[in-house]
């Protein structure tokens, strides 16, 4: 669109669009992760990969 010399409010809603659909699929993935690998990894005996896992994923500092 940007090529196409197209109207700036035109990408801008269509870069809106984009970020919401990629924030539900998110949602999505975070929801299935959290109801079948984790389980699966605590069970598996990897408690302290999966909780790293999900702290580096949201940026927690763990340096206290």
């Amino acid at each position: 669109m940007v090529e196409e010399d197209k109207y700036c409010v035109d990408i801008l809603h269509q870069t809106h669009a984009v970020r919401k659909a990629l924030e539900k699929l998110e949602k999505l993935l975070l929801e299935s992760h959290l109801r079948i690998c984790v389980p699966e990894g605590i069970t598996a005996g990897n408690e302290g990969t999966i909780v790293q896992e999900l702290l580096q994923l949201y940026h927690v500092d763990t340096s206290r």
